[in-house]
């Protein structure tokens, strides 16, 4: 099992491989819409890409997933910090179209950006590293890279 480390979030536009396992950024490039056969229904998936030093994972989430995590960080003792971040609303009925999906990605990119850049701890609570897998890289020390 990789070492859990402290871990800093930089956004992606001052983030560099060269920092080292010790950062990361995440990404969300782009969203699409998939069909799942056996309950024949289409939906979004968003690609997050998070990146710690020269590693890399990508992991698809759902809305309702991610919903469900800010609802559980608003739950928290960081839910002060976490009502702060505005969050893209729910829709009464499932939008597909591209503008619509690219406009709801944006929105919970700029979610995350700021969420992350908010608090150092928000990294450090366990269901935003499980989400995001920041314990699933390998993490050296900081000589050996």
């Amino acid at each position: 099992m990789p070492k859990q480390t402290t871990a800093m979030y930089f956004p992606p536009s001052q983030f560099s491989h060269r920092f080292g396992t010790q950062f990361y950024t995440v990404e969300i490039p782009e969203c699409r819409v998939v069909y799942d056969k056996e309950r024949k229904c289409k939906f979004a998936v968003y690609k997050f890409e998070i990146k710690r030093g020269r590693q890399s994972k990508t992991v698809f989430y759902r809305y309702s997933e991610i919903r469900q995590l800010h609802e559980y960080l608003c739950s928290t003792s960081i839910g002060s910090i976490a009502n702060l971040v505005s969050f893209p609303s729910k829709t009464w009925f499932t939008r597909l179209d591209d503008k619509f999906l690219d406009e709801r990605r944006q929105k919970i990119e700029n979610y995350f950006h700021q969420l992350l850049s908010s608090s150092r701890t928000i990294s450090q609570i366990p269901c935003v590293r499980r989400f995001l897998q920041i314990d699933t890289f390998v993490v050296k020390d900081w000589w050996l890279e």
